[in-house]
């Protein structure tokens, strides 16, 4: 982790600033009982400002335990590699998605489309990981693994929630690790598969 991202480490935990957005579905997923689950807080604007952290909400009413989860988001910036983003479970979990990635303007989803139209999405079963594209001026569209997904361990990356409960405020932590350009977050979707608790 970047030096100045473990500086503003503490304040991403709990940050200030968030809002309550919540729109979800659920649904048989399997024959096996699990079920799915898919939120968005919708199109927002969300300023990211210079060398701060933000974040955004996203409650969960239904309970169980995660069996597979997977983030998207939508986010611009001038400089999209001074941007890291974090998801926080409702147990406190932090799991790293994204830091350093990307060049100079671009973003995350398409910039031709405004908002949840077009999101970046994170997946351990992805076929790529995100820190290979460090340096590299790129739009995001993905799936990508994120960046602290490990190959062959399997309670790495967003993994490391599995078997955690669903119930309660989930929060994407966005952060401006550089100075003299700011950025705003967009949207903010979660899906995931999980048994229903009795």
């Amino acid at each position: 982790m970047h030096t100045r991202i473990a500086r503003l480490a503490p304040a991403l935990v709990v940050p200030a600033l968030a809002a309550t957005v919540a729109v979800a579905t659920a649904a048989p997923a399997n024959a096996a009982g699990a079920e799915e689950f898919t939120g968005s807080t919708g199109t927002i604007v969300k300023a990211i400002p210079d060398q701060d952290a933000v974040s955004q909400k996203l409650v969960v009413k239904k309970a169980g335990k995660i069996k597979d989860v997977n983030v998207s988001f939508a986010a611009e910036h001038n400089v999209i590699a001074d941007l890291s983003f974090f998801l926080e479970s409702p147990t406190g979990r932090l799991v790293h998605l994204t830091s350093g990635n990307g060049g100079i303007g671009d973003g995350y989803g398409s910039q031709n489309v405004d908002g949840c139209g077009s999101t970046t999405t994170f997946n351990d079963e992805a076929d790529v990981n995100v820190r290979d594209f460090e340096g590299v001026n790129t739009t995001f569209s993905g799936p990508y693994q994120p960046e602290s997904r490990q190959l062959n361990q399997p309670t790495t990356g967003l993994s490391k929630l599995d078997g955690t409960k669903t119930k309660g405020a989930w929060k994407l932590i966005a952060a401006d690790t550089d100075e003299l350009a700011g950025g705003k977050l967009e949207c903010f979707k979660l899906n995931f598969k999980y048994n229903p608790a009795n």
